[in-house]
């Protein structure tokens, strides 16, 4: 039996949280396991932080959308380097409304500076965050001008447990950058994860 990829095991952690979250009378939310930094990091192709600098619909061949995110890269622990990088994320909405929206899966503004843990890309350009809500945090500066990271779970629930369990998280950047860059260097020196270092 061939051993499964972080991507399909992602997109299979998404379409059961929309099977969970249709058999239970909502759609608006995914059910995914509870991962650590750690976690995020072994199943990360890319761990990067920067600025949405665009966001696009793009119509897909098959009828489906996806939504091109493109980010001005201002560190790169994990993956291709810094710069403008552009990926795709699967659903989005048309001019017009319409569209497809992926339970679970975090919005991404235009401006908003992030700290992404992405799975790999697959030969569509396609990427998800790793644990859907959990691969992605919001930078901002508080009125104290600390630099905080933010992440919202109000969108997932985790096996197990309720969706209250994983709600709105902040903690200082700092911390949360000290322990990816740990979590990065230990994944080198153990070997793991979805990439080749």
């Amino acid at each position: 039996m061939r051993p499964i990829s972080s991507a399909a095991a992602i997109a299979l952690s998404i379409l059961v949280g929309w099977g969970l979250a249709r058999s239970s009378g909502t759609t608006d939310a995914a059910t995914v396991l509870r991962l650590d930094i750690q976690d995020l990091v072994d199943r990360s192709d890319w761990v990067v932080e920067g600025r949405v600098v665009e966001r696009r619909t793009v119509e897909r061949t098959d009828g489906g959308i996806d939504t091109e995110i493109t980010v001005d890269l201002a560190r790169d622990y994990l993956g291709e380097g810094v710069g403008q990088r552009s990926f795709l994320l699967p659903g989005g909405q048309r001019s017009d409304g319409s569209g497809m929206i992926v339970p679970g899966l975090p919005g991404l503004a235009q401006g908003e500076e992030v700290l992404l843990f992405l799975t790999e890309g697959g030969p569509d350009g396609r990427r998800l965050p790793v644990g859907l809500t959990q691969g992605k945090y919001s930078l901002l500066t508080d009125r104290n001008g600390v630099r905080r990271a933010l992440r919202d779970g109000d969108a997932t629930r985790l096996l197990g447990g309720r969706s209250a369990d994983f709600g709105l998280e902040s903690r200082p950047y700092a911390e949360l950058s000290a322990e990816v860059e740990a979590a990065v260097n230990h994944r080198r020196a153990s070997g793991s994860g979805s990439q080749d270092d």
